[in-house]
């Protein structure tokens, strides 16, 4: 099946607004921090999902949390490269399977 790029963008615009609506109409307050939108095309599937800052801190410390724990044994044993994978994850939650709001819209 050949890929028709304005179906694609009519649909993603559809999530779009569809996200923003079920969004507004929660009933408890929800800032967003991160917003993540990706498509399985071989799947035929798009998702929204959305994140907040308490949610991604949270996530973003146990994450740091279990790579020093191997940081600091590869480094101890001078292994540099294999010390090099585990380096902190940054400051923000990038994977939208650990977002507050995951698959919020498909």
């Amino acid at each position: 099946m050949n890929f028709d790029e304005n179906t694609y963008i009519d649909e993603m615009k559809k999530l779009v607004d569809t996200a923003i609506e079920k969004l507004s109409k929660e009933n408890y307050p929800f800032e967003v921090y991160t917003a993540s939108i990706w498509t399985d095309p071989n799947a035929g599937v798009s998702s929204i999902n959305f994140d907040s800052k308490t949610n991604s801190d949270a996530k973003v410390e146990q994450s740091n949390a279990w790579n020093k724990k191997y940081f600091d044994e590869y480094t101890a044993e001078g292994d540099f490269e294999q010390a090099k994978l585990f380096e902190s994850a940054g400051t923000r939650n990038c994977n939208p399977a650990d977002f507050e709001l995951r698959n919020y819209v498909q």
